[in-house]
C-alpha cells in the first residue's frame, strides 16, 4: 500500500473529524435538543392547565352559589314530592289517588307501597292502586292525577269492565258498566329529601 499525498491525508483526516461529528451529533445532541423540547412542551401544557384550573377555582363559589339556588328552584316549582322519605312519600301519593277519585266519583278499594328506587339523581317512589269507577268517573280522575303538581306518571294501567244487569231492567243497559281499575302511580322525591 502507498502513502496518501500529505494534502490527501489532511483532507482524510478532515474528513472522519467531521463524519465523527457528525455522529456524536446525531447520536447525543438532537436526541437531547428533542427531550428538551418535549419537555417544554409538557411544562407549557401544565401551566396552560393551572391557568384553566385557576380559573375554575375562582368560579367556585360563584357555581356553587348557582347549584343552590337551582336546588332551591326545584324544591319551590312543587314538581316533586315533598315527604322525608320514601314510607312518607307512599302516603302522600296515596292521599293524591284517593282525593282525584272521590272527587269524580271513584272508590279506592286498595293500594300497595311499591319499592322505591334510584332514578337519575332522584328517589323514584310508587303505590299500586285498585279502585272502582265508570268511565265518566276515571277520565278525569286520571287526567286530575297526571296534570297536577307535583308530577305523578300512571303506568301499567289495567281496566276491567263490571256489568251490572238484573233480568228485565232495561235501564242497567244505558248506564256506564263499574270497573274495576288497577295502575301504579309513581312520584319522584326532592334529593335532599331522599334518604
Amino acid at each position: 500500500m502507498t502513502a496518501l499525498p500529505p494534502w490527501m491525508s489532511k483532507l482524510a483526516a478532515v474528513g472522519l473529524l467531521l463524519a465523527l461529528l457528525a455522529a456524536v451529533t446525531f447520536q447525543i445532541v438532537l436526541p437531547v435538543v428533542e427531550e428538551r423540547r418535549t419537555i417544554q412542551d409538557g411544562l407549557d401544557h401544565n401551566h396552560m392547565m393551572i391557568e384553566r384550573l385557576s380559573a375554575l377555582g375562582a368560579k367556585r363559589g360563584e357555581l356553587a352559589e348557582h347549584i343552590r339556588q337551582l336546588e332551591e328552584s326545584v324544591e319551590a316549582s312543587g314538581l316533586l314530592l315533598n315527604s322525608a322519605n320514601e314510607l312518607l312519600a307512599a302516603a302522600e301519593l296515596r292521599d293524591y289517588v284517593e282525593s282525584a277519585i272521590r272527587t269524580h266519583g271513584g272508590e279506592l278499594q286498595s293500594s300497595q307501597s311499591l319499592t322505591s328506587e334510584n332514578f337519575e339523581g332522584l328517589m323514584r317512589s310508587g303505590i299500586r292502586v285498585t279502585l272502582t269507577a265508570t268511565i265518566e268517573e276515571l277520565v278525569p280522575a286520571l287526567h286530575n292525577l297526571e296534570g297536577q303538581r307535583p308530577y305523578l306518571f300512571v303506568e301499567s294501567l289495567e281496566i276491567r269492565a263490571r256489568q251490572r244487569r238484573r233480568r228485565g231492567d232495561e235501564s242497567a243497559a244505558a248506564t256506564s258498566p263499574v270497573l274495576t281499575v288497577r295502575f301504579d302511580v309513581h312520584g319522584y322525591l326532592v334529593p335532599d329529601n331522599a334518604t
